[in-house]
């Protein structure tokens, strides 16, 4: 997930998590960014094409979560856009929240872990994607 972030502009965790198989379209990655509503479309690299064949089904559900860390049978996951999810309810919206705050911190705990095992000065984060990404960018300018 980290790596797939990573090729794809450096996709937010809480957008990732909520990505499902209906924003793969046409070799590009297709999202609403929940803290904004914006609609992002990234063309899919050869690296997250890779990562993509690992874990997109064409005979699943297009409404179901790409990665399978959400659960597709919670409440939450009827709610797709990011104006049906404005419309949910102060406890459901919760328990959206809690979810990914805790899929967050046990993927921010395993990758300190790997950066443990291999030495890194520094351990990374899930943000330090977003953070890779823009620097990488930047200097390519």
């Amino acid at each position: 997930m980290y790596l797939f972030s990573y090729y794809n502009a450096g996709i937010r965790i809480k957008d990732l998590l909520q990505l499902r198989n209906l924003n793969i379209k046409s070799g590009r990655l297709e999202y609403e960014m929940d803290k904004t509503g914006h609609i992002k479309s990234i063309p899919l690299n050869k690296k997250a094409l890779k990562i993509l064949a690992i874990y997109y089904d064409k005979e699943a559900d297009p409404k179901h979560y790409f990665f399978p860390v959400l659960d597709n049978d919670t409440e939450f996951a009827e709610y797709i856009t990011y104006q049906e999810k404005k419309k949910m309810s102060f406890e459901l919206r919760k328990k959206l929240f809690n979810a990914i705050s805790s899929h967050t911190a046990q993927v921010n705990n395993n990758l300190k872990i790997i950066s443990d095992k291999i030495e890194l000065e520094s351990p990374i984060t899930f943000h330090t994607s977003r953070h890779s990404f823009a620097e990488k960018a930047w200097k390519i300018r």
